[in-house]
């Protein structure tokens, strides 16, 4: 195939069709979900996600997160694994829903409508914010340090698993 470009190395690359404005969209997205702490994740990063999901809003009252796959749907990671891929638009022209929700852990093998029902959900929960967070990106600031620490002080961790006391037996006899 005669393509453009055509720079050695461009084998092992499995996104070998994106136009180079939409590798600029991925790496401006992935420089957002980094700034709103993916991939960590930590509750202080969750915390002003909602927080800014509020603000950047124009409804009274949000729409709350929409069950997907028989649990919440986490709309933070959505919304990070989406912007890594270059947004909304791009998802959806490159077919990358499943992908994205590939990300929440969940068994999609029962789940055929899982990219359309991942995408509507999208659109309805968190398409507003991820515009408004395009057209604010200069202006988001400093990814703030505890972002990067999983344990903040004073802050609850996310979901830590609970250490269930060991019975253990004396070995030293």
């Amino acid at each position: 195939g005669g393509g453009l470009g055509g720079g050695a190395g461009e084998e092992e690359e499995d996104d070998e069709e994106r136009s180079e404005e939409n590798q600029r969209l991925v790496e401006a997205g992935r420089a957002i979900a980094e700034r709103l702490g993916w991939p960590q994740g930590t509750a202080a990063a969750r915390l002003e996600f909602q927080t800014w999901r509020e603000a950047s809003s124009q409804a009274a009252c949000l729409p709350r997160a929409p069950i997907f796959c028989y649990a919440e749907l986490d709309l933070y990671r959505v919304l990070v694994e989406a912007m890594c891929c270059g947004g909304y638009d791009l998802v959806t022209k490159e077919k990358r829903w499943k992908q994205v929700a590939r990300t929440l852990g969940r068994d999609l093998s029962k789940q055929t409508s899982a990219s359309f029902s991942l995408r509507t959900n999208y659109q309805r929960t968190l398409l507003d914010f991820e515009k408004w967070l395009w057209a604010n990106a200069d202006t988001l600031g400093p990814r703030p340090e505890e972002f990067s620490t999983l344990h903040t002080p004073g802050a609850t961790p996310v979901k830590q698993p609970i250490k269930q006391p060991v019975k253990s037996r004396a070995v030293d006899e």
